[in-house]
């Protein structure tokens, strides 16, 4: 699957989330940009509850929770930060994750 992370504004998201440290993967970055991230872009789950569709295409993503001002729920964070640590330097292996509910068995 191609993740497509050459789509990924770098410049603009760190501008975003106020990071202008080093860009070499190492620890000491992982730990600013998380932190940065975290601090700048928070969770938010309006458009699920609202009954809206959510796109997790990194240009979506981009607009909405980069230059669009917004938050997301955990699969945005998740594919949007995993772009940007892709685009760093670091190695990636990405999960499948899905919502359970409470249930023990869904199907992929």
């Amino acid at each position: 699957m191609t993740w497509n992370i050459e789509k990924l504004d770098l410049d603009t998201y760190l501008a975003h989330v106020g990071y202008d440290g080093p860009r070499d993967p190492t620890a000491e970055t992982l730990r600013a940009v998380h932190r940065a991230h975290v601090l700048a872009i928070p969770f938010e789950n309006l458009d699920a509850v609202l009954g809206r569709g959510i796109s997790l295409d990194l240009g979506s993503l981009q607009d909405k929770m980069v230059t669009g001002g917004r938050g997301g729920y955990c699969h945005e964070h998740n594919l949007l930060f995993a772009a940007v640590l892709e685009r760093l330097g670091f190695p990636l292996t990405r999960h499948l994750a899905r919502i359970r509910l409470g249930r023990r068995h869904l199907p992929r």
